[in-house]
C-alpha cells in the first residue's frame, strides 16, 4: 500500500497537507449483527474498520465500471473495499463465495452509506473488474 502512496504521489500531498493516512485493511475493527442474518452460514456478523466509526458521513467514491458476476460495479459494491482484509482476506472472495448481490445489499444495509459519487469520465467496459478496457464516456 505504501508503495503506491510513494508511485502515486499521494504520499507527499497526505504529508504536506499534514492529512492522516490509515489504512482501512489493517485498522482496528469492530462488529455488527449481519441485518439479514440466517441467510448464508459464517455471516451472521460483519466486521467494519474501526475508523468508520470516528466519521460524520460515509461516501462511496467509485469508477464506473463493468464486472463479470454482477454487471456492473457502482457505488453499492464498491463498499467491498472498507471491508478489512485481515478479517476478509484478499480479495474478499468471502462476500462472492456467500452471494455477491445478497452481500452488497448487507454491507450497504449495516454501514449505511450517506452519499455517492460516481466517476465516470473513463469507466471500464469489457469482462471486469480485472480483464476490461478503458472507455472514455465523458
Amino acid at each position: 500500500m505504501y508503495l503506491v502512496l510513494e508511485e502515486s504521489g499521494l504520499g507527499r500531498v497526505l504529508i504536506e497537507d499534514r492529512i492522516r493516512f490509515v489504512d482501512l485493511n489493517h485498522d482496528d475493527i469492530y462488529t455488527v449483527p449481519n441485518p439479514n442474518p440466517g441467510i448464508y452460514p459464517g455471516l451472521h456478523t460483519l466486521s467494519f474498520p474501526h475508523t468508520l466509526r470516528k466519521v460524520d458521513l460515509v461516501v462511496s467514491m467509485p469508477k464506473l465500471k463493468t464486472h463479470h458476476w454482477v454487471g456492473v460495479t457502482l457505488s453499492m459494491k464498491n463498499l467491498f473495499g472498507v471491508m478489512p482484509g485481515i478479517v476478509y482476506g484478499w480479495p474478499k472472495n468471502v462476500f462472492h463465495i456467500a452471494g455477491i448481490e445478497q452481500s452488497i445489499l448487507d454491507i450497504n444495509a449495516a454501514l449505511k452509506p450517506g452519499m455517492a459519487i460516481l466517476d465516470g469520465i473513463v469507466g471500464m467496459e469489457g469482462d471486469g473488474p480485472i480483464m476490461g478496457h478503458a472507455k472514455s464516456v465523458g
